[in-house]
């Protein structure tokens, strides 16, 4: 495996000289994370197995201003353009003076600095201004021509610097001085003072003189704010470990951005800040964090030896685990130490996996079953957005300590899958832009399970969201096209069946409507155009959330010969009843939406167990009813072949009380307290 060198350089400070007094009165409060944070930024590095990390930390009194910079320029400049350089900073920030002549961009008239560890209360000696910072990162670029990192958990960083909070429970910042900005310095104090001059300015912009290089810069906070630790950790750093080790391929920045952003975002006031020079050629934010190619290692997979056929390799995961046939590769180092030898995904089923090796490995696995390192997993990923109050709330916070990891945070509510709102002590996910339509049971805040509960519902909705989209692209030759036909009529009136156009992979049915509810039965047809025998099996992926592998077809998968035809449910009478479920009807959805999928293969398969349970609906009147299909505990997938595909066609049952709820139901939405928050303001949509 070819790794990637990155050149770290580490400088954590939580003992600053406490007898230097800056300005006669003002001395430096000590920290309590900077320490923890580049040790825990090591391990991480360290822990990749695809990178080759050479380290320098800087601590406490080593940490001075001269030494940070001659890790800029000596140690980082080791690096070569294929490599990737870090520099990671956790100590105090501070602001000093700007001369507006020299520096007009600056608009509050002051720099942003950190503040480096010194034994004498002199800004030149203590300070490292965003200039001069800029300064060092524009020689680095432009000498090694790698790819450049800087992440600076300290305050006032948005600009280029922390703050502290005084127990483990209490956050406080990692600020030097609350309200003291230091004098400006004289210019011959900075570290570019002896290579341009004052007036070199008055000819020329700050780009010409100080350009700024290629770089990616991840700040804890803006340039007017606190950045704060907790817990023995600065809480920016805890929320980037936190991101880059939930698994899956790695984000590049601007995901990395968001998901932090969001992390922090309902605890703290402090906004996390996301910068590179503007660049024409590249796009620096685009790039997958380190310049790593994002697909990290992915856990042990068992790898047994077949003899029949020639002998193959086979893996006991398969598509529902995320592998990609010419993307997944196994890993297998070898017992000695003396070679690493990598297998690549050739044939894939929905559990399993064939890998082929090269003529020396297969040697050295010598027709042995091994446990292996699966790399570039495809985590099947789906994106969740914040609304609503932002206040502290325990619940809350062990909520998105626990999010899992295929769950991504985002800024934008329109690029969600799914919303969380927090609003007047209930929490309820909705679709993006329909908040007053919740898809489950709402939770208190405050109680006790509300946490797990809401947990248990967003990993039912990832399962079920990677299930539904998940397809084969790399498809036998025999599946190749569509060889599986599939027709539908509706009922227009009493044994009067017409068939149903397909429209964008969906079938649009005409309801005849009854309060509450609307109905229309239909019929499917399957027909199997390929030249040869063909296995189908047929799921429903529900509006409610809920996978039901055992309704449409008896026994769950079927053979068809080439030519033959089968109508589902034929085991009773073939026909479906479709009626709206009352969610829709009170809560003013001008559609309810179920997807059929069908899994076809040219091997035998079962899926019989591949079943969820629909999730608790929200609050309707009257007693809860009865899903009215068959809900089955848990979910096994028995598939073992390795020819299958996939397609989905949608039921679009559209709802004919949309707009139209008769007044009596209108009062009744009223006179309920829970049903008057969310659905009397969903019939205002």
């Amino acid at each position: 495996m070819e790794r990637r060198k990155v050149y770290a350089l580490l400088v954590g400070i939580n003992r600053y000289r406490a007898d230097l007094l800056v300005g006669g009165q003002l001395s430096l409060p000590p920290l309590s994370g900077c320490l923890a944070d580049i040790a825990a930024i090591r391990l991480w590095l360290e822990a990749r197995p695809e990178l080759e990390v050479v380290v320098h930390s800087l601590a406490d009194e080593a940490a001075t201003k001269a030494a940070i910079i001659d890790g800029f320029e000596v140690f980082l400049a080791q690096a070569q353009p294929a490599d990737s350089i870090l520099f990671y900073f956790a100590g105090h920030g501070a602001l000093e003076a700007a001369d507006p002549a020299l520096w007009p961009s600056e608009s509050d008239g002051r720099l942003e600095c950190i503040v480096c560890y010194s034994h004498e209360p002199k800004a030149e000696s203590m300070l490292l201004a965003n200039k001069e910072l800029r300064w060092l990162l524009s020689r680095l670029s432009t000498k090694t021509g790698a790819s450049i990192t800087c992440i600076f958990d300290s305050c006032h960083s948005g600009d280029n610097t922390r703050t502290l909070l005084p127990s483990a429970e209490r956050p406080r910042a990692r600020k030097a001085f609350s309200a003291y900005v230091f004098p400006a310095r004289a210019w011959e104090t900075f570290i570019f003072g002896a290579y341009l001059k004052p007036a070199d300015f008055q000819a020329q912009s700050i780009d010409e003189l100080l350009p700024e290089g290629r770089y990616v810069q991840m700040s804890a906070a803006n340039s007017d704010e606190p950045a704060v630790e907790q817990g023995g950790h600065g809480v920016f750093s805890a929320a980037l470990l936190r991101v880059l080790e939930q698994g899956g391929a790695l984000p590049n920045y601007r995901q990395l951005h968001s998901q932090i952003s969001h992390l922090l975002r309902y605890r703290y006031d402090q906004h996390p800040r996301l910068y590179s020079p503007a660049s024409e050629v590249s796009d620096e934010l685009g790039a997958t964090f380190l310049g790593l190619s994002g697909t990290g290692m992915q856990g042990m997979a068992r790898m047994t030896y077949q003899a029949a056929n020639g002998g193959h390799y086979f893996l006991n995961r398969g598509a529902i685990h995320g592998l990609q046939v010419g993307v997944s590769a196994a890993i297998w180092p070898d017992p000695l130490g003396e070679h690493t030898w990598r297998g690549h995904i050739t044939q894939l089923g929905l559990d399993q996996a064939e890998v082929s090796w090269d003529t020396k490995a297969a040697e050295a696995l010598n027709k042995t079953s091994q446990y292996v390192l699966l790399e570039g997993l495809s985590t099947g990923q789906a994106y969740l957005h914040l609304s609503g109050e932002t206040t502290p709330s325990a619940n809350f916070d062990l909520l998105l300590d626990k999010l899992p990891a295929e769950l991504r945070l985002c800024a934008q509510e329109a690029e969600a899958d799914w919303v969380l709102h927090r609003q007047s002590g209930w929490w309820w996910l909705a679709l993006p832009a329909a908040p007053w339509r919740p898809l489950v049971m709402p939770l208190p805040e405050k109680s006790a399970s509300s946490t797990d509960k809401m947990l248990a519902d967003l990993k039912h909705l990832l399962r079920f969201h990677f299930l539904k989209n998940l397809h084969n692209r790399h498809t036998e030759s025999s599946l190749a096209g569509s060889p599986l036909k599939i027709e539908a009529m509706e009922e227009s009136a009493p044994g009067d069946w017409v068939p149903l156009a397909l429209e964008n992979e969906g079938w649009q049915l005409r309801f005849r409507p009854e309060k509450q509810t609307g109905t229309q039965n239909i019929r499917i047809r399957i027909s199997n155009e390929s030249p040869e025998k063909l296995y189908v099996a047929a799921l429903i992926f529900g509006a409610d959330y809920g996978i039901r592998a055992r309704y449409l077809l008896n026994p769950t998968t079927v053979s068809l010969e080439k030519g033959q035809s089968k109508w589902l449910r034929d085991h009773k009478s073939s026909t479906m009843e479709l009626a709206m479920a009352p969610l829709y009807y009170w809560y003013n959805w001008p559609m309810c939406v179920d997807t059929l999928q069908f899994v076809y293969s040219d091997q035998p398969f079962d899926l019989s167990e591949l079943s969820l349970p629909p999730l608790p609906r929200p609050f309707v009147p009257g007693e809860p009813m009865r899903a009215g299909r068959e809900n089955m505990p848990g979910w096994a997938n028995k598939l073992k072949d390795l020819g299958w595909q996939t397609r989905c066609i949608e039921l679009r049952l559209a709802n004919p009380w949309y707009r139209k709820l008769p007044q009596e139901d209108q009062d009744l939405i009223q006179q309920d307290e829970r049903l008057a928050f969310w659905a009397a303001k969903a019939l205002d949509l």
